[in-house]
């Protein structure tokens, strides 16, 4: 459009008689003006869009702060799910180790409790043997008193022993509920624990 008007001006230099095309000329000069103004409006249009274009862009590349924080909280709480996890398995391998512990104790209390009865039947037995004999007879031998007086340090001894082990076997109980506790399971009551005890003498 502009290389037309140039050539027009440079017709118009040429002839300087007005013409019909010159007038033609000068009633197209508003109309081109208007197709400028068009022209550069629909440019500034393009380059406002680019712009909210490239700014779009860059909000897309970047995440907004809210999604931040959620990553943030997501990872908090990722680690706090970690550590709650080793906490518990460190519970449940103390857990375990507890019971066998405590299985390992009942069955030495067990096996003391079959001992000491078989030496409280032993000592009536004595004791009746000896009652029944008549008063010679009472006058036993050294080595028989001798026998005696073992047999009951033995016995007391065992006593001793099955004590120490029903107060270790005690405190395990007590332990393994307070793990019990821990882990979120309810506590088990002496009643509960005489039936354990029951089901362990019938195996």
């Amino acid at each position: 459009m502009k290389e037309d008007t140039r050539k027009r001006t440079a017709d118009d230099s040429a002839a300087p008689e007005v013409t019909k095309k010159s007038k033609m000329d000068t009633s197209e000069a508003p109309h081109s003006s208007s197709i400028h103004k068009a022209f550069k409006a629909l440019q500034d249009e393009i380059k406002r869009l680019e712009a909210e274009y490239e700014k779009g862009e860059e909000d897309r590349r970047e995440p907004s702060q809210e999604l931040k924080e959620s990553r943030e909280d997501y990872k908090t709480l990722n680690r706090d799910h970690e550590s709650l996890s080793d906490q518990y398995d460190d519970l449940e391998r103390k857990y375990d180790y507890l019971e066998d512990k405590y299985e390992a104790l009942d069955e030495k209390y067990k096996a003391l409790k079959n001992v000491e009865a078989s030496h409280k039947t032993e000592i009536k037995q004595l004791k009746n043997k000896l009652e029944k004999k008549d008063y010679e007879n009472q006058f036993l031998s050294v080595d028989k008193m001798k026998l005696i007086s073992d047999m009951l340090e033995k016995n007391e001894e065992w006593v001793g022993k099955f004590k120490r082990l029903e107060l270790e076997a005690r405190v395990a109980f007590t332990e393994w509920n307070k793990d019990r506790k821990e882990l979120g399971e309810h506590e088990i009551d002496k009643e509960a624990f005489g039936d354990i005890m029951c089901e362990y003498e019938h195996l």
